[in-house]
């Protein structure tokens, strides 16, 4: 038995090592403050390119909000303070003179309900380019197509582009929200628990799609199910109280956690 969990942790290890050699995000003493309150403390951590990042910990430990901090949407929210830095590749983000609205077109976002506009299926993917500019109706044709092939979506809206897309169930509501958010082909995307809402079979679908998409993308993904972590995640992020309590491999944290406050979120305590 021993022998074997030394061989699980050597195994870690070289995934650790291998998933970390060029990180694409990374954070250096990172802080955010909702007025007076301080949700995040002095975050340091890691996210490898190319596959699942999963951030978890119990409600209210600052989960949303270092998502959001990612491609600096954390701005939008009234009173919010961001200190330290974010990194995507070697470019500080929160560095004098970084146009914002240039880093949430490389960091996309797909938010925990799913959000489509109140518009066409076809105008829903469209739209971020438009806002960017691209008026090209060819263009817009091709990209829009791409995007629904990629979440797996076009077989079954090609014939009804112009419906509105609040007529299609939960689970193509949010693959929709995956296409608008890849139409301005970000490198990495970011996602806020994005199968709470949904039942069981598009949860599948989505996880599917993940795992799909972590070949082109780096993907940051919140969930609040460990189950589901333990499906999809590459690297694991626990968060406690703003802190981050542990991080690194997914196998290693779910199977040889460090530290007794993983140890019991993973067990429900």
């Amino acid at each position: 038995m021993r022998a074997l969990t030394q061989l699980g942790t050597l195994e870690a290890t070289a995934s650790f090592e291998k998933l970390m050699s060029t990180p694409k995000m990374a954070t250096k003493d990172l802080s955010v403050f909702y007025g007076d309150s301080q949700v995040l403390k002095d975050v340091c951590i890691e996210i490898p390119r190319n596959a699942i990042t999963v951030i978890m910990g119990p409600s209210g430990c600052g989960k949303s909000t270092f998502l959001k901090t990612l491609n600096r949407m954390v701005e939008l929210v009234e009173e919010a303070k961001v200190v330290g830095h974010v990194f995507l590749e070697d470019l500080d983000i929160y560095a004098p003179g970084v146009n914002a609205v240039e880093i949430r077109k490389r960091v996309g976002m797909v938010f925990q309900k799913p959000n489509p506009l109140p518009m066409s299926i076809f105008d829903n993917v469209a739209y971020p380019l438009r806002i960017h500019g691209i008026r090209d109706r060819k263009v817009l044709e091709d990209r829009v197509k791409k995007c629904l092939e990629v979440v797996k979506l076009w077989e079954e809206v090609k014939d009804r582009l112009r419906e509105p897309a609040s007529k299609l169930s939960g689970g193509q509501q949010q693959r929709l929200c995956i296409a608008r958010a890849l139409a301005l082909e970000p490198e990495v995307l970011l996602l806020d628990e994005p199968t709470s809402s949904l039942d069981p079979i598009s949860t599948e679908a989505i996880e599917e799609l993940l795992l799909e998409l972590k070949k082109n993308y780096t993907i940051v993904m919140v969930t609040h199910e460990v189950a589901q972590a333990k499906r999809v995640a590459d690297y694991v992020i626990f968060l406690y109280l703003g802190l981050v309590v542990e991080q690194g491999p997914a196998k290693e944290v779910f199977y040889y956690p460090k530290s007794d406050l993983t140890k019991k979120f993973l067990q429900g305590f």
